[in-house]
């Protein structure tokens, strides 16, 4: 509390996880939008063939147009997810034990006198 009150408190932000975490998001937010997108084409081809299977566009039935683009969104869903999961493995293995070492180095190094060996 004393380093708050004297304007002494520092905050480090490292970047490369700053990176991390934003690129970790933006990539599950693709594969959330990929799924309700892949699911919305799949529901609305499922009610079109089911309720006018005589609609066409270009001279393909509409319903299987509609479960051609599902296709290719499920498809495209799969390349993210398995983009998110080897990106994050990757990371884990790089420094995962690196990282988890220097930050119990750094928690060694700023006990708080208020925890620990206050007698």
């Amino acid at each position: 509390m004393d380093r708050i009150k004297d304007g002494r408190l520092e905050i480090s932000v490292d970047k490369e996880v700053v990176k991390d975490v934003m690129r970790d998001y933006d990539l599950e937010m693709s594969r959330r939008n990929l799924a309700l997108t892949s699911g919305a084409f799949f529901v609305g081809s499922s009610i079109i063939a089911g309720l006018a299977p005589e609609l066409d566009l270009l001279g393909l039935p509409l319903w299987q147009l509609g479960f051609g683009l599902f296709i290719v969104t499920l498809g495209m869903l799969i390349l993210v997810t398995i983009k998110t999961h080897t990106s994050t493995d990757d990371s884990k293995d790089k420094g995962g034990q690196a990282e988890l070492a220097e930050v119990e180095a750094g928690r060694a190094q700023h006990r708080s006198p208020l925890v620990g060996n206050n007698t």
